[in-house]
C-alpha cells in the first residue's frame, strides 16, 4: 500500500488540491437511544493549490449519515447506499478553494439498531479529487445505550 501511495504522490500534479484532516476519529462518549441522533464536526482543509471538488459522501452503516458544510451552507445527506434513503443528485458537488476549509458534519441515529449495547465504530468516506487521497476515512466510536 506504501509504495502504491508514494507512486500516486509521484505522479501528482505539483498544484493538485490536496485534503488534509485535523483529526480522523472521535469519541462521542456514551450514546442513548432515548436521546436520539447525535452529530460531530470533522474539519477538512485544501493544503493544494487547486480546488478540491468533494463530490460524494459514504457511510459503512445505515445508522450513520453525513453531509459537507462549506461557507455557512450544509449540503445534501449521504448515507450507506441501498439502505432505504433516497441518494443525493448525482451532480452534487462542492468545491474548496486551496487554504480553506469545511466542515463533515457525522450524524449517528441509535433507534437504527434498537438491541445495540455497547462499543460502536462507523466509517464516513469522503470522496474527491485528490490525486492521492480520493477516499479519505473518518471515524467515530461511541458507547451505545438502550
Amino acid at each position: 500500500r506504501s509504495s502504491l501511495r508514494e507512486k500516486l504522490i509521484a505522479q501528482a500534479p505539483e498544484d493538485a488540491p490536496r485534503i488534509a484532516l485535523a483529526e480522523s476519529k472521535k469519541d462521542l462518549g456514551i450514546v442513548s437511544q432515548q436521546d436520539g441522533i447525535v452529530s460531530t464536526l470533522f474539519t477538512i482543509k485544501n493544503e493544494g493549490q487547486s480546488d478540491l471538488v468533494v463530490d460524494k459522501l459514504s457511510s459503512s452503516c445505515g445508522c450513520t449519515s453525513a453531509s459537507l458544510i462549506y461557507q455557512g451552507k450544509e449540503g445534501p445527506r449521504f448515507y450507506m447506499a441501498g439502505h432505504g434513503h433516497d441518494e443525493p443528485d448525482a451532480s452534487w458537488q462542492v468545491s474548496i478553494a486551496p487554504g480553506d476549509e469545511a466542515q463533515v458534519k457525522v450524524y449517528y441515529d441509535p433507534t437504527v439498531h434498537p438491541d445495540l449495547v455497547g462499543p460502536v465504530t462507523r466509517t464516513v468516506s469522503v470522496h474527491t479529487n485528490d490525486p492521492v487521497d480520493f477516499e479519505t476515512k473518518i471515524t467515530i466510536t461511541l458507547e451505545q445505550e438502550k
